[in-house]
């Protein structure tokens, strides 16, 4: 019987270890898909596109990174929602910029940091930053450039050059202006 009540408690031990390990599992697998959940919250929805928290994290990181200030989420909430309403305007044109273009100046960006743009990729993954993040970025950029300059190329650089020649003028001279002023 000596043998049969060792058993009996070892069973009983591995039981007790199973169930505690299978608690635990659960119990970080629910914490693991409540943050994925937070992370895809849709905060808000612009012309049927949400963003969601996620993006607005990710997109705070990015310019975290960029200006090594922190921004507002109430900025990046609003850079977020422009960038939506300029592709979302651009598509009424049907202007829609091809993942190639995009990655060409993903590329191109990654030269001029001297890196390859896999390189680029992993630096951003090592401050947690996905890569798409500033693809997306990169696409709206060039999407709403693209849209102005075929929507208004004579006033564009017509009203530019204005503005440099009153600056100018205001300044007795002088052609330096912030730059934020010549839009």
């Amino acid at each position: 019987m000596g043998e049969e009540a060792d058993e009996t408690m070892m069973f009983e031990s591995f039981t007790t270890c199973r169930k505690l390990a299978t608690a635990i599992i659960l119990v970080f697998g629910a914490s693991m898909l409540a943050t994925a959940a937070n992370a895809q919250q849709v905060v808000v929805i612009v012309n049927g596109d949400p963003i969601t928290a996620l993006d607005i994290e990710q997109r705070s990181k990015l310019n975290q990174l960029s200006t090594h200030k922190t921004p507002t989420r109430q900025e990046i909430l609003d850079e977020l929602i422009n960038e939506k309403l300029k592709v979302r305007e651009a598509k009424k044109f049907g202007l829609e910029i091809p993942s190639s273009e995009v990655d060409t100046a993903f590329a191109s960006m990654a030269s001029r940091m001297r890196m390859t743009a896999e390189q680029l990729t992993e630096q951003l993954a090592k401050s947690g930053v996905n890569a798409a993040t500033l693809k997306a970025r990169i696409k709206s950029d060039i999407t709403w450039s693209q849209l102005v300059r075929g929507r208004y190329p004579f006033l564009r650089s017509a009203r530019i050059a204005g503005n440099i020649r009153r600056g100018t003028q205001a300044r007795g001279g002088s052609s330096a202006r912030p730059f934020s002023e010549l839009r």
